[in-house]
């Protein structure tokens, strides 16, 4: 089981994500596509995967996978609202775009151009609400207030959500008999789409191990010497600088006011390794888990905790509403994770 912030509170007796209309994630663009080469659809997921989106996309299209782009993979046991982006020049009928769906689950709500495809740091958030089934029974709405406190002071681990490990992390135990440079069994689908597909899956297993492991020896606001630093959280993503950490004290006040954040790692190529007292968490912790994705596997760095924002926590009859705007690389499956029971949705 990953550790979680609330530890010693009490969590909410509730259910939640257990039909799509009781998750709500709707992404949030810094600016709206206002011309340009690409086109840029704003559809509407309904329990539906993200590569079966993307499919549906490209069949409309008439193009190939790799030319639909998106910002990120959304929980599919919820209503979606995402930004998907096509070539101009690759589509022969535009009109095909506007009529594309996937059995009800998916349909088209606005279509735009836009320069270029769509990528993280064209989102400035997702908008989210989740409903927490029977929460407000009891004394639920105050554990949950509790709770929210505690997150927005120390932060929510930012661990990638079990849709990006595979059903049952089927996909993360592939990637590491890859990593270990074993071969695949046969019954088990290898193409190079595939094989990559289970390399982020190891490399997002390996992330959250990490994590744990940093939560567990150290907390999620500590920093150590040698750590990579994320500067100027308040502005775009794409503006804020990474430095390596050499005073861990100075570097501290940053984090704690939340102006900087702790970055772990995503093991693969192009990864720099960090240095003294952060490398050797990192070595213990490979140590123990195993071999990082091969350089096929593109690294880099994601940020140990986040900040839920303009959150709020709302009664409705017997149950709770908890409104609220995550980072672009959340998972809204490990907010609610904070909030009750496990439910198996970071597993």
């Amino acid at each position: 089981m990953l550790p979680l912030s609330r530890a010693d509170l009490p969590p909410v007796q509730a259910k939640t994500r257990s039909r799509p209309e009781d998750t709500q994630v709707h992404e949030a663009l810094h600016q709206q596509p206002d011309g340009g080469d690409h086109f840029w659809l704003k559809v509407q997921c309904i329990g539906l995967g993200h590569r079966q989106a993307i499919a549906a996309i490209a069949r409309a299209a008439g193009v190939d996978l790799s030319l639909v782009a998106s910002a990120g993979s959304r929980d599919r046991n919820a209503i979606v609202q995402q930004w998907i982006t096509v070539p101009k020049a690759a589509v022969e009928n535009p009109n095909q775009l506007k009529g594309a769906g996937y059995k009800r689950q998916l349909r088209v709500l606005e279509m735009r151009e836009g320069a270029g495809a769509i990528t993280p740091e064209h989102v400035s958030g997702l908008n989210c609400q989740l409903k927490l089934l029977g929460g407000g029974k009891g004394e639920g709405y105050q554990f949950a207030q509790d709770i929210l406190k505690r997150l927005r002071q120390e932060g929510v681990p930012n661990y990638f959500g079990a849709i990006s490990m595979g059903a049952s992390g089927s996909h993360a135990r592939w990637g590491k008999v890859l990593a270990q440079g074993k071969r695949l069994p046969r019954r088990v689908p290898a193409s190079a789409r595939d094989r990559g597909m289970y390399e982020r899956a190891w490399q997002s297993r390996l992330f959250n191990i990490w994590v744990a492991s940093r939560m567990e020896h150290h907390g999620l606001a500590t920093v150590l010497e040698g750590d990579w630093l994320q500067q100027r959280c308040s502005e775009a993503v794409h503006s804020r600088p990474v430095v390596r950490v050499e005073d861990p004290e100075q570097a501290a006040k940053r984090v704690e006011s939340w102006e900087s954040v702790v970055m772990g790692p995503l093991w693969g190529g192009s990864y720099e390794a960090s240095s003294g007292a952060a490398l050797a968490h990192e070595q213990q912790v490979l140590k123990a888990a195993g071999p990082t994705p091969s350089k096929r596997c593109r690294g880099g760095l994601r940020a140990i905790r986040f900040q839920p924002k303009s959150s709020t926590i709302e009664k409705r009859g017997d149950d709770l509403v908890l409104n609220c705007q995550l980072p672009v690389d959340s998972f809204v499956a490990v907010m609610a994770e904070e909030f009750i029971r496990c439910e198996g949705h970071l597993q």
